[in-house]
């Protein structure tokens, strides 16, 4: 995306006026015919028809009729299809036929007609009215039929011809499909003549005002903000802006527009060019008007300007940068004690930096409720909520800073932040290994009502519901649901296009999904191409993915490898509790198949540790059910079962079904196992307990059924084979061989 060329600022540069345009015309005649019908249906006639009374608008009508012309007049021109398409829903059907039909006769008749209609215009502004008037001269329809009335006056006739001819292509397009007229501009007496002519229609093919201008810049950056999806397209939004900059080059608020489209697709230098031109546009103003006010107008924009920098800084990554932006911003903000801008900068601030960090926030929360800033004041606290988690404190005084956000959200009607809050609180379950709650929450938000009666009812929708979607796609994934879990990521993509800021939080989640089910079923390509896709957007997990993708092929060596390098990192890299400790995990798991149980055992109890220390309940349940195994594996299946009874329940409630079936498959060798140790010579016993084993092993293959863990259900009809044929059972240990072989073609 190229930035549009911007022309030089100049102080005498007049804004874009009043243009009569053929979508203008279009509209003109709409409320006209419009008005037409309203006024005879006004007038009480004894002996009406009865196909006039019905003839007669509904409230409803007339209501959607008169906020779809405040629409059209406010926004800026559009084709005859696309106007047709919006009022046609709306406008009784004889109505919308008179309207057509009237164009019809414009387009045919040539520019008497057009004339001649432009002037009945009057009519509807004439008081005393013949009849009861619909439209006030101060109204905004009023206003709008004087301005185009007035402009009207001042076209020569040349340009009235031309106009004509213009709206002959206009009406074509949409009914005709012919464009392809070409007629000679008659040329005027003179050369200034014939410049002016050409200029005035130059600036008339941008169809915006300065007003309507601005109306689109304010709603295309609201519809940034909160609802990516409802703005226009990154393409279509800079073909707006290049026409807006052309027919309002003054406005210095249209380079902000693009460089807010240009961070949408990470585009470096159109962002930082538009930025730069907003700015310098903004604080450009000539020496002799120059007075204190103004001088103090300059000094704000241009401490606003390097906070701006420091933000796109921060959003491409850029630290040092973004830091030396950011101090400038700080130090002429200091110089003027400008305390909002100070605060903003001490936002940033804290997000850049790792030492003092808690100090910062909780300054940033004071100052910024003592400023009435309760937008920053709620994003500290949220901020804070954050940097909680990741260390010891406990998850009560965590949800209890996070509640005190919840307030502020509800008491100034943040919705933004409300939704970023929910899924702030989603998250922090599903990091304490609470997932039904982490699910709970994240449906909490999508039910949410988030629409905005003020913004045409466009629910907000950012980065909190992408969270949501995120969470809800990886939970059905997790339960196998996979086909829910495509639905619920193609609605994330429609919501979020890869172009969009926050898009690679499905597109992660997508891949995880993908890997996870390509590694059960043991596809190990396919698992390789979407591990090297996770690379891409964390490294890390991209790395911890493929030591977990090489253990299950057997490659323990290299395996191991990857998985030293990352313990190794995180004395220099601040990783997440939860990642650490699900390093440790594999390592354990790989040094236990060595076999290697020594190894083994320290990973575990560190894991063990870590997760006590953090609350992780979660993944405690998951580093136990690795310590019973290794106790199996030590010949303790007693004390092993005595773990699991102690974690079954939780891992049934907030475990993924891998590792509920793991957790089946274990009890169920641990239990078979403890009898034969027993060496009881109870052989109805002995069977019932093995019998009650097998049964459990059952379990475990229908949940790894659900998955398609082809490995894993392999394994159990493995063990169970083994179990019968120690029984002396040939006849079930035969049929589970021969389902062992063709266990493929049952999936398939």
């Amino acid at each position: 995306m190229v930035p549009p060329d911007l022309p030089a600022a100049s102080s005498n540069m007049k804004s874009a006026g009043d243009y009569v345009t053929p979508h203008k015309i279009s509209v003109l005649v709409l409320l006209k015919e419009f008005c037409t019908v309203r006024q005879c249906s006004l007038q009480k006639r004894p002996l009406q028809k009865v196909e006039e009374i019905s003839w007669e608008h509904t409230i409803k009508q007339n209501r959607d009729f008169y906020s779809t012309m405040l629409k059209l007049i406010q926004n800026p021109d559009m084709d005859l299809k696309r106007l047709i398409n919006i009022i046609h829903p709306i406008m009784h059907p004889k109505t919308y036929e008179i309207f057509t039909e009237r164009l019809h006769k414009l387009r045919k008749n040539g520019i008497a007609a057009i004339m001649d209609y432009i002037a009945t215009l009057d009519s509807l502004l004439v008081e005393p009215a013949p009849v009861l008037p619909v439209i006030q001269k101060s109204s905004v329809l009023g206003l709008f039929i004087r301005h185009m009335l007035l402009a009207f006056d001042k076209l020569s006739f040349s340009l009235v011809t031309k106009l004509c001819r213009r709206f002959h292509a206009y009406f074509d397009a949409a009914f005709v499909q012919c464009l392809e007229e070409s007629v000679e501009v008659p040329s005027g007496d003179s050369p200034r003549g014939e410049d002016f002519e050409e200029s005035y229609f130059e600036e008339c093919q941008v169809f915006a005002s300065q007003k309507q201008a601005e109306y689109f810049i304010a709603q295309q950056a609201a519809l940034l903000q909160i609802n990516e999806s409802a703005a226009l397209s990154p393409f279509d939004l800079q073909q707006k802006v290049r026409e807006l900059m052309k027919g309002n080059p003054e406005l210095f608020e249209v380079c902000f527009l693009s460089y807010l489209n240009c961070l949408r697709v990470k585009e470096y230098c159109g962002a930082k060019d538009n930025l730069y031109h907003h700015f310098d546009r903004n604080t450009y103003v000539p020496q002799e008007i120059k007075t204190l006010n103004l001088s103090e107008d300059l000094g704000r924009s241009s401490r606003y300007a390097a906070l701006n920098i420091a933000i796109f800084h921060t959003l491409f990554g850029h630290k040092e940068e973004a830091l030396a932006a950011l101090n400038e911003a700080i130090m002429v903000a200091q110089e003027v004690n400008d305390n909002v801008c100070l605060q903003y900068s001490l936002a940033w601030l804290y997000q850049l930096t790792s030492d003092h960090k808690e100090v910062l926030i909780e300054r940033s929360i004071a100052k910024s409720a003592e400023l009435g800033l309760w937008q920053l004041s709620s994003l500290g606290l949220q901020s804070l909520t954050k940097l909680k988690s990741s260390t010891p404190a406990l998850p009560s005084s965590v949800f209890e800073l996070l509640s005190k956000s919840d307030i502020q959200n509800c008491q100034h009607s943040m919705t933004d932040m409300l939704g970023s809050a929910i899924s702030l609180r989603a998250g922090l379950w599903g990091q304490y290994g609470f997932s039904a709650l982490q699910l709970l929450f994240s449906e909490i938000l999508l039910y949410m009502r988030t629409a905005d009666p003020m913004r045409g009812g466009i629910y907000h929708i950012g980065e909190g519901f992408c969270l949501a979607l995120r969470n809800l796609a990886l939970v059905f994934a997790s339960k196998g649901l996979y086909d829910e879990a495509i639905g619920v990521l193609a609605v994330a993509r429609d919501l979020f296009p890869t172009h969009s800021e926050h898009s690679h939080i499905w597109q992660i989640a997508d891949l995880i999904i993908k890997f996870e089910r390509a590694l059960y079923q043991g596809k190990w390509l396919r698992a390789l191409e979407t591990q090297k896709g996770i690379s891409i957007f964390d490294t890390d997990e991209g790395q911890l993915r493929k030591a977990q993708l090489l253990f299950h092929q057997g490659n323990l060596a290299e395996a191991d490898t990857i998985l030293k390098q990352l313990l190794d990192g995180i004395e220099t890299k601040q990783i997440a509790p939860n990642f650490y400790v699900r390093i440790l995990l594999l390592r354990s798991e790989l040094l236990s198949a060595t076999p290697n149980y020594i190894m083994a055992l320290p990973s575990l109890m560190t894991s063990l540790s870590k997760c006590e220390s953090y609350h992780l309940s979660g993944l405690v349940c998951l580093t136990l059910i690795q310590v019973a195994a290794l106790q199996l594996e030590l010949g303790l299946p007693k004390q092993a079962l005595i773990i699991l009874d102690q974690i079954f329940v939780s891992i049934l409630t907030n475990g993924n079904l891998y590792d509920i079936g793991c957790c089946y498959f274990l009890y169920a060798r641990c239990l078979a196992f403890s009898i034969i140790q027993n060496g009881s010579k109870n052989h109805v016993l002995l069977k019932k307990t093995i019998f009650k084993a097998i049964s459990m092993s059952n379990k475990a293959f229908k949940t790894f059924k659900v998955i398609k863990a082809v490995q894993k259900m392999k394994s159990v009809l493995c063990w169970q084979a083994y179990t019968y044929n120690y029984l002396g059972m040939k006849a079930e240990r035969n049929d589970l061989a021969y389902r062992y072989r063709n266990l493929d073609d049952e999936l398939t």
